[in-house]
């Protein structure tokens, strides 16, 4: 946020998503960037207010809040995303039996109901989309740390 907004935050640590929202209620912080299952108790109670998601679209779970891009950060995206992954070598036909099972999967009405309740959308691309989206996503948060000068502690 910090790189596309050209604002200066500042990173506090917390061990865990509850301490950061549990401060965020109390005053002591001025906001959180969360996923939707650990906030929406919040949300939906009133005692914190949803802003923006975080990702390139609107969310169906909080249909009211805009997207980063609508909320006057565009290019801004920083959605947590889960890969099935395999070892290398692992022969093709294998990588296509399990794409299709797991395609399959996520087609289905329960998975999808499941996933958009929690706030997640579920993608089920190619191994190819999906190894061009690590490739981005690297590239991506590579220039992030850079720009705002990050270092492991």
């Amino acid at each position: 946020m910090t790189h596309v907004a050209k604002i200066k935050v500042t990173h506090v640590p917390y061990r865990g998503a509850a301490p950061s929202v549990t401060d965020l209620i109390a005053g002591q912080i001025d906001g959180v960037v969360d996923n939707p299952p650990t906030i929406m108790p919040h949300i939906r109670a009133g005692t914190i207010i949803a802003l923006a998601v975080a990702g390139n679209q609107r969310l169906a779970l909080l249909p009211n809040v805009p997207a980063a891009a609508e909320a006057g950060l565009p290019g801004w995206e920083a959605s947590s995303w889960f890969g099935v992954v395999a070892p290398a070598g692992t022969p093709p036909e294998i990588i296509k039996r399990l794409h299709a099972e797991i395609a399959k999967a996520v087609r289905l009405s329960s998975m999808q109901r499941f996933t958009s309740e929690s706030g997640a959308r579920m993608v089920g691309n190619s191994p190819d989309e999906f190894a061009k989206l690590i490739v981005d996503e690297r590239k991506k948060w590579g220039e992030i740390v850079k720009a705002a000068n990050i270092s492991a502690e």
